[in-house]
């Protein structure tokens, strides 16, 4: 079964780096002939793999979209360090230190996930998961001001951390 790697859910505005641009028009080409010989019987499944990270977490909803109209599963996948340009704390939104974290989990109690053919990883389910998201943010938010305001005493103790 073909498994892809699909890095956004729509035409980005101009290549992402690292990569070497893929022309927008030849994906499509090339996933409408895999959704044709899907629909032949040639392959049970095709698979979309999405890297979740900072600069593409929003459009994970319209991936399960995309995704469906190439009667595609998704497979979303935390960022890890793969020896790229991009720092692991910059990128990875799943991490609870990450500034845009809440937005991550909000954006997660979306039904959409609950798609058949919709796979989160281990951390996106158990945050996708959450029967109180509001309790959770303001907990959240209250251990992160409690770790500054903790590494502030011990600053102005004259410590070191």
């Amino acid at each position: 079964n073909p498994l892809l790697c699909v890095a956004r859910a729509q035409r980005p505005p101009r290549p992402p780096p690292p990569r070497p641009p893929l022309k927008w028009e030849t994906l499509i080409k090339n996933l409408d002939w895999l959704l044709s010989i899907k629909q032949k019987g040639k392959v049970e499944k095709i698979y979309f793999n999405y890297v979740v990270q900072r600069i593409n977490y929003p459009e994970m909803p319209d991936m399960v979209k995309f995704a469906q109209k190439y009667e595609a599963a998704v497979r979303f996948l935390s960022y890890r360090d793969w020896g790229t340009s991009l720092s692991v704390k910059e990128a990875r939104v799943c991490n609870k230190d990450h500034p845009e974290f809440p937005a991550y989990v909000k954006m997660l109690q979306d039904p959409i996930f609950k798609n058949k053919n919709c796979y989160l990883d281990p951390i996106s389910e158990e945050l996708a998961n959450i029967k109180h998201v509001r309790a959770f943010l303001v907990m959240h938010k209250f251990s992160l001001l409690w770790k500054k305001l903790k590494y502030k005493i011990i600053l102005d103790r004259g410590g070191s951390c």
